[in-house]
Parts: structure tokens; sequence; C-alpha cells
């Protein structure tokens, strides 16, 4: 299984990082262990393929905020896994 996730800036196409199934395992592991409230929306963008955007409830204000909270976890996430881009699709 592949995961696709993408920058939030403009990028060329071949750019866009698909995960191994081995770097998937490790993004969940990761998840898991620092950032429980991601391993749910991972989850659900996976198997409901729909933007992170459809996926977030609450006020325009709320999802502002939660977004750029998973934008800066995911950085962190993506030193860890030592990718060069990777970013939840918002």
């Amino acid at each position: 299984m592949s995961f696709e996730v993408k920058r939030i800036a403009n990028i060329p196409k071949k750019q866009i990082q698909i995960l191994t199934p081995e770097q998937l395992a490790q993004l969940f592991k990761i998840t898991n262990k620092k950032y429980p409230y991601l391993t749910l929306i991972i989850q659900n963008l996976i198997t409901l393929k729909q933007p992170l955007n459809d996926l977030l409830t609450g006020s325009e204000q709320e999802k502002k905020y939660l977004k750029r909270k998973i934008r800066k976890d995911f950085y962190k996430i993506k030193q860890e896994v030592g990718l060069s881009t990777i970013c939840l699709m918002i």
C-alpha cells in the first residue's frame, strides 16, 4: 500500500513523495507515539479518500488552528522519516 502526501505550496508533481509500506509503517509508529490525533486523521484520509478540509470539523477558526498544528507536526515527522517532501493535502 502506498500513501500519497502533498505539500501545501505549489510543487511539481514529480516531487510528491509516495510512501513505501515501510515508510507508511514508520509514519504510523511515529504518529501513534507522539501525535495520536494524527493517526485517525491519516487513516480517514486513506480510507475515505477525502481532502483534509472535508474531514475536519468545527468552526473555521478551529479548522485553521488545527491545520496549522498539523503542518508543524508533519514537518517534524518529515525530519524523522527522512523525506524531502511530506505534507497532508490541505
